[in-house]
């Protein structure tokens, strides 16, 4: 798995083997989570953790 990165021009980035997830301005770790897993659609079971995020990738 490739890191995540945080892009603020996300028009001048292209690589075809990456996925590129456009979030609101986000406010902490517990919302940027909660964010992630709607805009990836990650299981209901997703854990709200980093380790979950890494598993649902």
């Amino acid at each position: 798995m490739k890191n995540i990165l945080f892009i603020n021009e996300p028009d001048l980035y292209f690589d075809k083997d990456e996925f590129i997830a456009c979030l609101p301005e986000i406010d902490g770790e517990d919302e940027l989570l909660k964010e992630l897993s709607a805009v990836l659609k990650f299981p209901g079971y997703f854990g709200h953790n980093w380790n979950a995020v890494y598993d649902c990738l």
